[in-house]
């Protein structure tokens, strides 16, 4: 089986009951008022590197309860997650790393990472 990787915050958004990601853990810091210029040019790089290279899927209605993982052998993309990590830990946001072979209900997949509703087969 493969194995399957999460980068998650301990923030949560209104209305959703699982802890952010580091996608949108980072678009929360990246709107904050007392991030240091240098921070945020580095969040803002890394994530436009992301939105260059790695798809946004469109999730059906019934499947925006789904996460987000990485595929191990996306060596790159894990690799540059870890500079939008360092930039949310410098402002105090912290990110627990998961790892899974059985991520839930897959809802889309490609190359570099699965969606996937949890708790469903």
């Amino acid at each position: 089986m493969e194995t399957l990787i999460r980068f998650e915050s301990q923030l949560r958004a209104e209305g959703i009951c699982r802890p952010l990601g580091v996608f949108r853990a980072a678009g929360v810091i990246e709107d904050l008022p007392h991030v240091p210029v240098y921070a945020r040019y580095a969040l803002l790089e890394s994530l436009a590197w992301f939105n260059r290279n790695l798809i946004v899927p469109r999730l059906r209605i019934k499947d925006r309860r789904a996460i987000f993982w990485f595929r191990s052998r996306a060596t790159e993309y894990v690799r540059r997650i870890w500079d939008v990590v360092a930039v949310l830990r410098e402002e105090n946001v912290f990110v627990r790393l998961f790892t899974t072979t059985r991520p839930g209900k897959i809802v889309y997949a490609d190359e570099y990472q699965i969606a996937a509703i949890p708790g469903q087969r």
